[in-house]
C-alpha cells in the first residue's frame, strides 16, 4: 500500500538531479519510508505531480518549451494528435506554422501528426486530405526509425490503442491522498478534450503533459521496467526527434518542431543531451 501522504516526501530538485530510480528510494529509505521500486515509481509520480500541477508555461501564441543548443533555438511545441481535433484548432496550427515559415524559420513535425493537422482543417474538405504542397514543412522519421528498431513492439503498442497515463496511488476514496489521484484523473481526461477543441487550451494540455512526467532520466527507466513498448514510442522516438532536429542542416537559428504534447518534455532534455 502506498503511503496516504498528501505533501511530497522529496523535493524536485532531488528528482530533477537523479540519476535513476534506484537513486530516489534510496532516499526515501534515507528520509524512512521503506518503499519498493513500484511504490517508489508511485510516489515520485504523486510528488512530481504536486511539484508541478501549478505551473503554467507562460507562453504567447502557440505554446512551446525552447531551448538553445550551438545557436539555434529549438521550439517544442506540444499538441493533441485525435479524429477529434476540430477544424478550428486545425486552422489555428497551420496559420501558426505559416507565420514560423514567413519569419523563415524551419518547421518539423512528428511522424503521422501531419495527417491531424492538415487533414480537411476547413469544412472537413476532402482535397486538403494529408497534403503539404502548398506548406513546406519536413515530417521527421521517428516512426520508420521505431519499425527498424522494433517492429513488433511498434505492432504491439498500436495494438493496445491506450494513451498511456501515469500510474495514480492506491488510495482509498475516503482518504486525504486521493485528492492527488482524482485531480490527475481529472485533468487528464478535461485537458485531452479542451485541447482538441479550442487551442487556447494547449497550454494547459503542455503543462499537464509536464506535471505529469517524471524528469527524462527517470520516466525513461520506469517505461523500460513496467512498460516496453511504451519506452521506445514515447521515449525513444522522443531521442530519435532530438537527433533528427539536432542534425538538420539548415542556416535557420529557429527550429519550431510539431509534437505529439507526451514527447515536449523528452524531447527537450535530449536536445540538451546530445
Amino acid at each position: 500500500m502506498t503511503e496516504k501522504i498528501l505533501n511530497p516526501l522529496l523535493g524536485k530538485k532531488t528528482y530533477e538531479e537523479a540519476p535513476s530510480l534506484e537513486a530516489v528510494q534510496a532516499e526515501f529509505v534515507r528520509k524512512g519510508h521503506d518503499l519498493d521500486l513500484s511504490s517508489t515509481c508511485d510516489q515520485a509520480f504523486h510528488d512530481w505531480y504536486l511539484h508541478n500541477r501549478r505551473k503554467g508555461l507562460g507562453a504567447d501564441g502557440f505554446p512551446a518549451t525552447t531551448v538553445m543548443v550551438n545557436g539555434v533555438q529549438y521550439h517544442i511545441h506540444g499538441i493533441s494528435h485525435d479524429e477529434q481535433i476540430n477544424d478550428t484548432v486545425r486552422k489555428y496550427i497551420r496559420g501558426e506554422l505559416e507565420r514560423y515559415l514567413s519569419l523563415e524559420h524551419v518547421v518539423l513535425m512528428e511522424q503521422g501528426v501531419s495527417s491531424f493537422i492538415f487533414r480537411g482543417y476547413i469544412d472537413n474538405d476532402p482535397r486538403l486530405e494529408i497534403t503539404f504542397v502548398d506548406l513546406p514543412v519536413v515530417e521527421m522519421d521517428d516512426q520508420s526509425w521505431a519499425k527498424k528498431v522494433d517492429h513488433k513492439g511498434v505492432r504491439r503498442f498500436r495494438e493496445k490503442a491506450k494513451m498511456w497515463r501515469p500510474p495514480t496511488t492506491d488510495y482509498d476514496v475516503e482518504d486525504i491522498g486521493c485528492e492527488v489521484c482524482n485531480h490527475i484523473q481529472a485533468d487528464s481526461v478535461d485537458t485531452y478534450n479542451r485541447s482538441m477543441g479550442d487551442q487556447t487550451c494547449l497550454a494547459d494540455l503542455q503543462n499537464y503533459i509536464f506535471s505529469t512526467h517524471l524528469p527524462e532520466q527517470l520516466h525513461r527507466q520506469y517505461l523500460e521496467l513496467f512498460y516496453p513498448e511504451e519506452a521506445l514510442m514515447v521515449s525513444g522516438r522522443s531521442r530519435r526527434m532530438a537527433e533528427f532536429a539536432s542534425q538538420y542542416e539548415t542556416r535557420s537559428r529557429e527550429i519550431d518542431m510539431v509534437v505529439g504534447a507526451a514527447h515536449q518534455p523528452g524531447i527537450a532534455y535530449y536536445l540538451q543531451e546530445l
